[in-house]
């Protein structure tokens, strides 16, 4: 197939396949799996740098293994937002005890947990628009 045969297909120039092809651009993901499909292979047989003779998978996931793998990748974002969220807010309580030993008679120190809310916040909607649903970030803004 060339490159103009498969941009037709994928409704993309054949400049686009050309950048992918010399890696200088990357497809977006739903591209790669438009791809993976049209060559009746799997995502991850497209993202291999190196195949074996005859490593070409037909058989596809069974629609329970796949939806196994999505709920334990989104437990991994979630868990990776929620400590990263964490990690903000400790440094915030660390900064206050900082401020709160350091500075006598000045109570102002308090403030640095407004701008903890406001960065895990920051940490949260960078997150959600990596992993999650976009429509989300609406919700965190507000």
């Amino acid at each position: 197939m060339t490159q103009i045969d498969l941009a037709e297909k994928l409704n993309y120039s054949d400049k686009a396949i050309s950048k992918w092809e010399r890696a200088e651009s990357l497809p977006d993901i739903a591209v790669i799996k438009t791809i993976a499909n049209l060559f009746g292979v799997t995502v991850d047989y497209l993202l291999e740098s190196e195949h074996k003779d005859g490593d070409l998978i037909s058989e596809e996931l069974n629609a329970e293994e796949m939806q196994r793998l999505l709920k334990k990748r989104n437990r991994k974002h979630t868990m990776i937002t929620a400590m990263s969220m964490l990690l903000v807010m400790f440094i915030a309580l660390i900064i206050f005890i900082v401020l709160d030993v350091s500075t006598n008679g000045i109570h102002w120190h308090w403030i640095s947990f407004i701008y903890g809310i406001s960065a895990s916040m920051i940490v949260w909607i960078v997150f959600n628009s990596l992993w999650f649903d976009k429509r989300r970030n609406y919700l965190i803004i507000s």
